[in-house]
């Protein structure tokens, strides 16, 4: 586990983030195998519920984002660490989790285009409230 930072934010990039990470990198580029590969461990962790929760709302948030981001946001899938973008993506999913809209609302504007900004939060939060429940 290590922390980044990113603006004046620190958040903890552990396990989950990094599974939220491969899935959503993994998912974007189309590898089928990596995508299955991260789904089975948000199964493990942070549970099948809570894992199958995230994975159906990253699947409804992750077309909204391609189609409105300002510029391409993940990297191909591998164990290297996450670029500035896939940190505020990540910060994003933490300030909905803690239910701080305002705060998730001013992230998404920099890695969103405005017209898809509240579509990509609506369909980002159950996958936010979920991982937070599940911590």
């Amino acid at each position: 586990m290590r922390l980044s930072r990113i603006s004046n934010v620190m958040i903890l990039t552990g396990d989950i983030h990094r599974i939220v990470l491969n899935f959503a990198r993994a998912r974007s580029f189309g590898f089928e195998a990596d995508e299955r590969a991260a789904l089975e461990a948000l199964w493990e962790r942070p549970g099948r519920s809570a894992g199958k929760v995230t994975a159906w709302s990253l699947e409804r948030a992750l077309p909204s984002l391609q189609r409105h981001a300002r510029r391409p946001i993940f990297q191909v899938p591998g164990d290297h660490e996450a670029n500035p973008l896939e940190t505020a993506f990540l910060q994003l999913i933490q300030c909905l989790g803690a239910g701080d809209m305002d705060e998730a609302r001013r992230r998404a504007t920099f890695l969103v285009k405005p017209q898809g900004i509240e579509t990509f939060l609506s369909a980002l939060t159950p996958a936010a409230n979920s991982l937070a429940a599940a911590a």
